[in-house]
């Protein structure tokens, strides 16, 4: 967002992108995160307006507007059916943070799934965070295989990502509140946890979030942020207290819609894991 200040845009850029890795993927090419942005451009075959406008559940004319956009930075050009991305001008989507943050996810993953025996042991977070690097178009084709459907099924479900991020900030905010609680409880059997996210919406919060801090933390200007979040107390996804701050509201039809989402997320989050981990301890890829 503080690249574009628009989610979509980003989101059209890396679906774009990942079609070149799949590309690669199918013939078996793999390059490091540095080869790869040290390119100066790569190609993108035989893509149509319509085939993206329908994968990423945005408007065709959008599209067009935001593809006009990205060729007006120099960020890419067309030629034909072809799309040429200007590599050294996609650096504002070069995910060094991003890297960093899946491989603490990874890492925890591991911290789970070494208590099974056929798991082995554990990599260490630097060699997690090495192996992704130097396989970088194969480990984050898979990783945007995850996160580009994520972020088209809560574009559909808000309307926009910008509203999706503001109804997560508060989300989030909630959880921190929720986390802290839970702390104090010991639960002797995996099968004792409660449904996290059900807890989660029963959990009424301290202090619930403001507009201020959403902007802060999303970088979406302070106007939109309260526009978008009268909107969502419109159609009942939070609420508003004495203090002007907000929380997720109880609605049945809401959480249902949520824990839907939650639910194949929490599936493809478990393909993505098993794919790096797969990739790590049973190819021939090492580093």
């Amino acid at each position: 967002y503080a690249a574009f200040k628009d989610y979509d845009t980003y989101l059209l850029l890396i679906y774009l992108i990942n079609q070149v890795w799949k590309n690669y993927n199918d013939r078996l090419i793999c390059f490091s995160l540095n080869d790869f942005y040290s390119a100066k451009e790569v190609v993108v075959e035989k893509i149509s307006l319509v085939e993206i406008s329908k994968k990423l559940s945005i408007p065709k004319e959008s599209v067009r507007r935001k593809i006009n956009e990205l060729e007006n930075k120099n960020i890419l050009y067309r030629k034909g059916w072809k799309i040429y991305l200007n590599i050294d001008r996609c650096g504002v989507q070069k995910p060094v943070n991003s890297i960093k943050s899946i491989s603490v996810l990874l890492s925890k993953s591991a911290d789970i799934l070494e208590k099974e025996e056929w798991f082995g042991k554990k990599p260490e977070i630097e060699y997690i965070e090495k192996f992704i690097i130097k396989y970088f178009t194969k480990c984050w084709k898979d990783f945007l295989d995850l996160q580009i459907p994520y972020l088209v099924r809560h574009r559909r479900m808000f309307g926009d990502i910008e509203t999706w991020n503001i109804w997560g900030s508060i989300a989030a905010s909630q959880f921190t509140d929720y986390h802290k609680d839970i702390q104090k409880s010991v639960i002797s059997k995996p099968n004792d946890y409660p449904n996290m996210l059900d807890d989660l919406y029963k959990y009424k919060p301290n202090h619930g979030i403001n507009a201020s801090s959403i902007s802060d933390i999303s970088g979406i200007p302070r106007a939109t942020v309260i526009r978008k979040m009268k909107n969502l107390t419109k159609f009942k996804y939070i609420k508003k207290n004495t203090q002007n701050e907000y929380s997720l509201r109880s609605e049945k039809n809401i959480i249902r819609l949520i824990k839907k989402n939650y639910m194949i997320t929490q599936k493809e989050i478990s393909i993505f894991v098993t794919s790096i981990f797969n990739l790590i301890k049973n190819s021939n890829l090492k580093l």
